[in-house]
């Protein structure tokens, strides 16, 4: 279970009980197989999500968090849900020549999604709000929040 939060963590051994959770941006599955990964965006603050005739951008580096159309995983970004409601629970996949690269890609995403929900222009009413992440590396399905 791999989840974020703008306050304090706390869980107990089983990382199931979670408080002060507050101000979640997104909630969204993941979970490895081999040689690739599905995502399912359980949840999505609505500030983000993209109108009919344009979409919304975060950059992190050389990757990047977008609303556009609907949620989907490519090389270099996640796309959560966008002006295509019917496809918000849709489970999308990524396909990689090795679990290292996906691996590799799922952490890239992390990083990204988390610099996003603390710093994405849309969240800023309270700028000093910090994203915490509490991640069991056993576990090939989780649930992220942001």
């Amino acid at each position: 279970m791999l989840r974020f939060f703008e306050d304090s963590v706390i869980c107990d051994g089983d990382g199931e009980e979670y408080t002060k959770e507050k101000n979640v941006k997104a909630k969204i599955r993941f979970v490895k197989f081999e040689k690739a990964l599905a995502m399912q965006v359980l949840e999505m603050d609505e500030r983000f999500r993209a109108g009919t005739y344009g979409e919304k951008i975060y950059d992190y580096g050389k990757f990047s968090i977008i609303s556009s159309l609907e949620p989907s995983l490519y090389v270099d970004k996640v796309c959560l849900r966008g002006s295509c409601f019917v496809e918000d629970y849709e489970i999308k996949t990524k396909k990689f020549d090795t679990n290292n690269e996906r691996d590799a890609y799922l952490e890239n995403a992390i990083r990204a999604l988390k610099s996003w929900a603390k710093n994405w222009t849309g969240f800023m009413e309270n700028p000093a709000e910090t994203a915490h992440m509490l991640r069991d590396d056993s576990k090939d399905d989780f649930v992220l929040e942001v």
